[in-house]
């Protein structure tokens, strides 16, 4: 800075509010700001503009100080002109920079768009995936369904009906009320006695006339039946101490 008091210039800062020079100016822009600028309340520069207002302000100081036609008034004029191109210059090199930032980061967020969006497209593969699979599940299990369906409906030959009567008639009593249930169950309580354990007989005169779904469950129910009892008999398993298997 000009060393006014040493060199008796004690006018200048009736004329000059805010001292400025070229040194300063360097310092700041080069990130090297020391105390005495800290001080004079300056700080390294963050943009092109804080330092264009510096020089600018150089050069008006030496200007108004030192009025033409003096050396250093001509030779501040002629560093103006000799920086105002130079400052278009960076000026113009400042904005592609701050364009080209500008761009960067408008690319950045828009990949940043595109991962958003292929992971919630992933996310939602893996959703549509595990949906299919249960739908494929559920359909598998469906067709499971209509096959049990189609052979509980299928009606049974006359040689089967004749099995089933005998399995029937020589159900035990503790059988005959889960029998009795599964009719009810198939064709209506209305075609069984309520008593059927004692009544088993009027059961049996209208076994013959139960539907093919009727029949298929009291056929499963014998076989059933039948593998229990010898399971039990063999000794494979042990007779279960409740439940219509007990004590048979």
């Amino acid at each position: 800075p000009v060393d006014y008091k040493t060199l008796g210039l004690s006018t200048y800062r009736d004329v000059v509010a805010v001292p400025m020079d070229l040194g300063t100016v360097r310092r700041l822009a080069e990130g090297t700001c020391d105390a005495s600028d800290k001080r004079n309340g300056f700080a390294n520069y963050v943009t092109c503009a804080e330092l264009n207002a510096h020089v600018s302000l150089t050069f008006a100081n030496a200007k108004a100080y030192n009025l033409p036609p003096t050396d250093v008034h001509i030779m501040a004029v002629a560093l103006e002109e000799f920086w105002a191109p130079r400052w278009q210059a960076l000026l113009k090199r400042s904005e592609d920079v701050q364009e080209s930032l500008a761009a960067e980061r408008e690319c950045a967020v828009m990949n940043s768009e595109e991962i958003k969006v292929r992971r919630e497209l992933a996310n939602e593969e893996m959703r549509c995936a595990g949906v299919a699979a249960d739908l494929d599940a559920a359909r598998r299990r469906l067709e499971d369904l209509k096959r049990g369906a189609a052979r509980s409906t299928l009606g049974m030959s006359p040689e089967e009906v004749v099995a089933l009567q005998k399995d029937m008639t020589n159900l035990p009593k503790g059988y005959r009320a889960v029998a009795r249930d599964l009719v009810a169950e198939t064709e209506g309580a209305h075609r069984v006695p309520v008593d059927g354990v004692n009544q088993w007989s009027e059961v049996l005169d209208d076994l013959a006339g139960f539907g093919a779904v009727a029949h298929r469950r009291l056929q499963r129910f014998a076989k059933v039946r039948k593998r229990n009892k010898i399971a039990m008999e063999s000794g494979k398993c042990s007779t279960p101490e409740w439940g219509f298997d007990a004590g048979t």
